[in-house]
């Protein structure tokens, strides 16, 4: 049990580039951390079929779809060479990063029972609190991480945004803290933990991100009828909010409405780039409207050496501040319904879980469906499908959706069995 806790923790230091707590694990054009975790799949994948006896789990919808994802992906390698001119080996690498997709048959075969799954989600809740302390530290004392945004991500508002290492983990683990909270655990370190996580968003300013976080954890407490968790939830969080402010000395909600109002309406900020960046895939999605051009296999341009796109071709690479306009940019309308389906059978699975499940693999299950709901809200601009950090959440997130269908219908089935005469 721990070993198979160790090596998906691994995986998702790995997926993370490291939290970037050294400065050699991601030198763009020259090494890449995360490639290290697809050698750690692609041995998973020849290793746990021998391990694990139940394999009967893999049949199923969403296995379908990773698998003619990864299989639609590697087509673009072509497209990007009849397209671009792109060579097949280049190709390759700028398509490597979608093989993190094949981590949701390993998470379904190595987590398959409540308890592991737990003590997963548990670890992941102390690892995050650790990042945000990283990210506390970097801000007020010495830059002990090792990021272009080490020292703070531009300014908003007047205000240096703080860099928070492995975001996409502090989320994941939010939400799970949260529906632990509110579903089988009134524990005070459980609260404390949903509300330090929550203020970490806070801290770290990306809006989009709290707005999805928030939205899911409103959602859920409106939906459950939990009116004093909430009240709890907002008198701390604001309580969170006020020392912080204090400390930074800058009014942080404030800023970040009317650094959200200028973007939009002024067009200043991080608005005017992603306006262009969606003219732009609005524009390639026109040109290729049912599979893509192969764009999603271009390999990064750098200044460095190598076989690169010529500069041109720059805006039309990989970007990580968008996401349903990219996705439809890359995989044309083919790559929408796949989307669509993705996301409906991740509900559907999730629901019936949610449905026949009872005690801690009911909050398990309400913790998945809300996972979802916050990737499906911020997808607008946070991109978690084509990245390691959030295609290996995802694909977490996944696995422990049909692991709780399955799980749930073999208790049925077991119990049918037993009440026979």
């Amino acid at each position: 049990m721990i070993f198979r806790i160790l090596f998906v923790l691994t995986l998702i230091f790995f997926a993370n580039e490291g939290f970037t707590l050294a400065p050699w694990w991601h030198r763009s054009g020259a090494f890449n951390i995360a490639d290290v975790g697809n050698g750690l799949i692609w041995i998973g994948i020849f290793l746990t079929p021998l391990l694990v006896r139940k394999r009967k789990e893999l049949v199923n919808p969403i296995s379908a779809l990773i698998f003619f994802y990864v299989l639609f992906a590697s087509i673009h390698i072509v497209l990007a060479k009849a397209n671009y001119g792109q060579s097949l080996f280049d190709g390759l690498i700028g398509i490597r990063h979608q093989f993190y997709y094949f981590s949701f048959f390993l998470f379904l075969l190595l987590f398959d029972d409540t308890k592991i799954i737990v003590q997963l989600l548990d670890t992941l809740v102390i690892i995050s609190i650790i990042l945000v302390i990283l990210g506390i530290v970097n801000y007020f004392g010495p830059t002990i991480l090792y990021h272009k945004w080490a020292h703070g991500q531009k300014m908003r508002g007047g205000i240096t945004r703080a860099f928070i290492p492995g975001m996409s983990v502090v989320t994941f683990s939010a939400l799970w803290v949260f529906n632990k909270w509110i579903g089988v655990n009134q524990k005070i370190i459980t609260k404390a933990s949903t509300i330090f996580l929550l203020a970490a968003h806070f801290f770290r300013q990306s809006r989009m991100r709290l707005i999805g976080l928030i939205f899911m954890m409103s959602s859920v407490l409106v939906i459950k009828r939990k009116w004093k968790p909430l009240l709890v939830l907002l008198v701390c969080s604001m309580a969170t909010y006020v020392m912080l402010e204090a400390k930074i000395g800058k009014d942080i909600m404030a800023n970040l409405f009317t650094s959200a109002y200028e973007d939009v309406v002024e067009q200043t900020g991080t608005m005017r780039p992603r306006l262009k960046e969606i003219r732009i895939d609005l524009k390639e999605f026109r040109r290729h409207p049912l599979i893509g051009s192969g764009l999603a296999a271009i390999r990064s341009t750098t200044g460095l050496g190598g076989s690169r796109l010529r500069l041109k071709l720059k805006d039309l690479s990989y970007r990580s501040d968008l996401g349903y306009t990219h996705w439809l940019k890359f995989y044309g309308m083919v790559g929408v319904v796949w989307l669509l389906l993705f996301f409906f059978f991740q509900a559907y699975y999730g629901i019936k879980a949610l449905k026949k499940c009872v005690g801690m693999d009911k909050a398990i299950a309400m913790f998945t469906l809300t996972y979802l709901g916050y990737i499906i809200v911020s997808f607008f601009t946070l991109n978690h499908l084509m990245f390691p950090r959030g295609i290996v959440m995802v694909c977490l997130n996944s696995a422990i959706i049909i692991r709780l269908h399955f799980n749930s219908r073999s208790r049925i089935a077991a119990h049918d069995k037993r009440s026979q005469p």
